[in-house]
């Protein structure tokens, strides 16, 4: 409840600004991966994004369960723009 809350602007302004940045985060990754046709590796996006690559890797993998991103079904495979942000 406290999330919808958060993504609806009720609250305190220090929370909208959170949910703000990492939706800015979200998006300027996307982008990234929007502008490299053959996608990026796991370590490529940990390396751009300077976290750690569990952290990316979780990132990824949620952006992945909204279909907003795909990976290529191989290890190591690529990470790509997916079907729900064409």
């Amino acid at each position: 409840c406290g999330d919808q809350r958060d993504l609806i602007g009720v609250g305190g302004g220090q929370r909208r600004r959170g949910i703000r940045a990492r939706i800015t985060r979200a998006s300027s990754r996307l982008r990234l991966l929007g502008r490299s046709p053959a996608g990026l590796t796991l370590a490529e996006l940990t390396q751009s994004s300077r976290l750690p690559r569990s952290t990316t890797h979780r990132v990824w993998q949620v952006l992945k369960g909204e279909g907003l991103v795909s990976k290529v079904p191989y290890a190591g495979g690529p990470y790509q723009v997916g079907p729900a942000a064409a």
